[in-house]
């Protein structure tokens, strides 16, 4: 998909759109973990105090 305008933001999106987002979405895993681990990290060491 490429990027859209403004305007285009505010037009109607069609099925097939949402279809394709459906079918090419790419669960970001490794952002996920990476994310999950340092706020466990920032956790800790906020109540290890």
């Amino acid at each position: 998909m490429k990027p859209r305008s403004a305007q285009q933001f505010l037009d109607e999106i069609t099925i097939e759109q949402i279809e394709q987002i459906f079918q090419q979405y790419q669960r970001p895993t490794e952002f996920i973990q990476h994310e999950t681990q340092t706020a466990e990290a920032c956790l800790a060491a906020i109540f290890v105090r």
